[in-house]
């Protein structure tokens, strides 16, 4: 299936292999995160022999309009390691295409107001406390 609208989400999927996301930007051209860099790639390179299809529903979010979407995506390319603000391909695609801080690091969601205790026994006398915050982190489905 070939992506037919700018801001389009893309997954390229093969047997055996992490899915790698991306966002359509027009002219058979996607703008993904690969190996800690943004690239505007032509869809063949991207895809490199992997299906394609199109996966704008798969989250619940409003998205922004295709304009936004395709300026999100490209005003990214070029960023490299320490300058990334995505964990992996699925979440800079999703980020471009909600604006949602959660698909960022430090943006992720926190479930409840307080942190959750865990008493340990080690014996009669010895316990440990421990103190766990929750986070989900990208996707958020």
């Amino acid at each position: 299936e070939a992506p037919s609208l700018p801001g389009d989400l893309v997954e390229f999927v093969a047997t055996g292999q992490y899915p790698h996301w991306a966002v359509y930007v027009g002219d058979f051209q996607v703008v993904h995160l690969h190996r800690a860099e943004v690239k505007n790639s032509f869809l063949t390179d991207a895809s490199q022999g992997r299906r394609c299809r199109i996966v704008n529903d798969l989250y619940k979010f409003k998205a922004l309009g295709p304009d936004m979407v395709v300026q999100n995506a490209m005003e990214q390319v070029g960023l490299k390691d320490r300058e990334l603000s995505w964990r992996n391909s699925e979440c800079f695609a999703a980020w471009c295409r909600f604006g949602k801080r959660e698909f960022k690091m430090g943006g992720e969601i926190r479930i409840g107001k307080q942190p959750y205790r865990l008493k340990i026994f080690m014996s009669d006398k010895h316990s440990h406390v421990l103190n766990v915050s929750l986070f989900i982190l990208c996707p958020v489905t």
